[in-house]
């Protein structure tokens, strides 16, 4: 069972927030989006590419949604979402997550 972060699950959340208040049933898209993400990830978690970075501990994987601009980050072999990224800010910030599993 993937499990999510503290912090991942408030990313989740504003995202989700956001998207509802642009248009009505946008936001449950993006929640549906992620949900299907996370239940690939759990059924093939090798489906989703390993993130190559020398400060990106082995072991790291990421799924980028089809519609919305966001990355899932997941650490293996814990299944845990560290991250619900945007992919146009603060890239890597995620990183001390995954030293500290805040």
């Amino acid at each position: 069972m993937v499990e999510f972060l503290e912090l991942a699950t408030v990313e989740l959340d504003e995202a989700l927030t956001f998207y509802e208040g642009r248009a009505e049933g946008l936001g449950y898209r993006f929640l549906f989006e992620v949900q299907r993400a996370v239940a690939q990830f759990e059924a093939f978690p090798k489906s989703a590419p390993a993130i190559v970075h020398r400060k990106v501990p082995p072991g790291t994987r990421q799924l980028v949604l089809a519609t919305f601009p966001y990355t899932i980050v997941f650490s293996e072999p814990e299944s845990t979402v560290v991250a619900i990224a945007h992919q146009k800010r603060r890239p890597r910030y995620w990183l001390s997550r995954l030293r500290r599993g805040v």
